[in-house]
């Protein structure tokens, strides 16, 4: 869908009456040098349902429709979300984008739809599990809710490597994942607007569709959450306002600083929200968030060469992992050495949890990690995992982490062939998605169009020159890359004319031989022999 882009208010508001699509620019929401609209934008009621419509997300039912509250966009330089704006009409098509939007500038108003604000059931992992631990939640509890599963006759676990992982399924209509977002209304700070759509017990709306709004005490969290002051307590309210707005959390825009950006210094460009409104997981007293500021980058007096650029970004790729951090942040949290009340709020605990946060940002701020730190750390710590962990070697946790991974463990063991069947099943289904998604492209640009690399190299050589950075990385990239494609171009062209049914150990191969790893990096380029890149749990 292309828009139009109009600067001058009078003529946006010209052109929206006139049913005309387009778009303009205004300002985010600012204050104690916080942004309460970071990521946000709007779109106005008919050009939400005519995506939907586009897209196949419209749903008719009675007298009513039912299309998506909230889009994830990319368009011309800009990226975020825009949500219905309540004042608009099916009539009108328009977005409001808002300047925190804006990446850089380009002229092309093409709109883009990542993705789409829906029902989406959620459950339990290790990291939240903990942090309710820390706020008051009993074991018992984990363990009821545990034990719901391993008794749902109906449901029985999928996937023995979520229930390992200790992903407990909640309630359906207790819980969901979903955008977060912020507009001028009448919430006050600390409240927030939930309405949702009711989903049966397969986690699919009903056939008419059904709603209702949250009222009263309700958790809210985001992924990855390593630090008890991430979870944060709301008061849900009802605004008859704001029903347009479905299945997504609305945030207020009052108070000193964004409540959205107290949860693990989140933003609104398409983080989506762990939201819990049930009552056995609700705690009583919150703990101060954190501020996660964003790190200055590493600055190098020196004159900065080609060679630098290819080694920075090299370095990146085998750089301490935010996965190294998390497994480090683990074990300080289970080993609980400072004896504290709340094991995530440890003082190692805490340096790693900022640690983990910069980490997370140093594609897009340059900061690099303290190696050394996190040496002095390892070191600290011992080189022994949590059980829960499922790393080697190991101890046994005496954390509520490790209880319900023995529990899962005890239950995987006495129940062996429910998971060899629905293992088996869930290899069928992924290897079918991988078929359909990826093999006829990969078919079609290596085979089909006959694509060469030799022909590649030599081709960006001429595009780009001796001199530029990008020639230093075909150089020392070119031929590892040779050697991860030829096995990988046999299968595949002698598999063109297989049936679909065929593909699936193809396919297999194929992720096995293009699946270049850290260590991989390491192995091939003059790295610094001080940097190790480790795999996330």
């Amino acid at each position: 869908i292309k828009l139009n882009y109009i600067s001058d208010p009078q003529e946006f508001n010209s052109k929206v009456q006139l049913g005309d699509m387009c778009v303009t620019e205004i300002d985010d929401i600012e204050r104690n040098s916080y942004c309460f609209t970071d990521g946000n934008g709007l779109i106005s009621k008919g050009l939400a349902r005519k995506i939907a419509e586009q897209f196949g997300y419209l749903v008719k039912y009675e007298q009513n429709e039912l299309y998506p509250s909230a889009y994830q966009i990319r368009m011309a330089g800009c990226k975020g979300i825009v949500i219905i704006d309540p004042e608009s009409t099916t009539n009108q098509f328009y977005i409001k984008i808002r300047s925190s939007m804006e990446k850089f500038k380009y002229d092309e108003w093409d709109l883009d739809i990542c993705e789409e604000s829906r029902p989406i059931p959620t459950r339990l992992n290790n990291q939240i599990t903990i942090l309710l631990s820390d706020l008051g939640i009993p074991d018992s509890v984990f363990l009821n809710l545990q034990d719901k599963r391993f008794n749902n006759k109906k449901q029985p676990p999928r996937c023995k490597q979520d229930m390992l992982k200790n992903k407990i399924p909640l309630p359906m209509n207790e819980c969901r994942y979903m955008f977060g977002c912020a507009l001028e209304s009448k919430l006050k700070s600390g409240q927030c607007y939930i309405r949702h759509q009711i989903i049966d017990d397969d986690g699919k709306p009903l056939k008419n569709p059904q709603f209702q709004t949250v009222v009263g005490p309700i958790i809210i969290t985001k992924n990855p959450c390593p630090y008890a002051g991430d979870i944060m307590k709301f008061e849900a309210v009802d605004l008859p306002e704001l029903d347009c707005l479905k299945d997504v959390v609305v945030f207020s825009t009052e108070g000193n600083r964004p409540d959205f950006n107290k949860i693990a210094g989140s933003d609104l460009d398409g983080d989506q929200y762990f939201v819990y409104w049930g009552r056995e997981l609700q705690i009583s007293e919150p703990i101060e968030p954190l501020e996660y500021k964003a790190q200055s980058p590493n600055i190098n007096s020196t004159p900065i060469t080609a060679n630098n650029i290819v080694n920075y970004c090299l370095s990146l790729l085998c750089a301490t992992s935010y996965g190294e951090i998390y497994n480090l942040h683990a074990i300080v949290v289970d080993q609980n050495e400072e004896n504290h009340p709340k094991r995530t709020c440890q003082k190692l605990a805490i340096e790693l949890t900022n640690m983990f946060s910069a980490a997370i940002d140093s594609g897009k701020t340059g900061y690099q990690i303290d190696i050394n730190r996190i040496k002095e750390i390892q070191i600290l710590v011992g080189h022994k995992y949590p059980d829960f962990l499922m790393k080697t070697p190991s101890y046994e946790s005496q954390s509520i982490l490790g209880i319900l991974y023995r529990q899962a463990l005890n239950f995987k063991n006495q129940n062996p062939q429910l998971f060899e069947d629905q293992d088996m099943n869930n290899s069928a289904n992924i290897s079918t998605k991988l078929s359909e998604k990826y093999f006829r492209f990969y078919v079609r640009i290596r085979t089909q169009l006959n694509i060469d690399l030799d022909m590649i190299h030599q081709e960006l050589y001429s595009v780009l020159g001796n001199n530029a950075p990008s020639k230093i990385i075909i150089d020392q990239w070119s031929d590892y890359y040779k050697k991860k494609d030829v096995n990988t171009t046999k299968s595949i062209e002698s598999s063109t004319n297989t049936s679909i049914d065929d593909i699936n150990e193809v396919c297999s191969r194929m992720d096995n031989n293009l699946h270049i790893t850290n260590n991989e990096i390491q192995e091939n380029v003059n790295m610094n022999s001080d940097t190790k890149a480790f795999t996330d749990n």
